[in-house]
């Protein structure tokens, strides 16, 4: 199977207040910042990661993320 072909287990790891790293260790991280204005992310990783890190954000946040 190629590298990246299937989706990787992501975790989330609070940093500091409102700032949240989504780490995999098979492709990287995202840097996610939450305000009460939204959510920021920093590096959006794969199309293959999509439903991974989603699920990781309704964890650790209610506002509506777009898909």
């Amino acid at each position: 199977m190629p590298r990246g072909a299937s989706p990787p287990e992501l975790a989330t790891v609070e940093v500091k207040d409102n700032i949240y790293v989504i780490r995999s260790g098979a492709s990287g991280n995202v840097t996610v910042l939450v305000s009460d204005d939204g959510v920021l992310l920093i590096d959006d990783k794969f199309a293959n990661d999509h439903d991974g890190v989603m699920a990781q954000l309704a964890k650790i946040t209610k506002h509506p993320c777009a898909t």
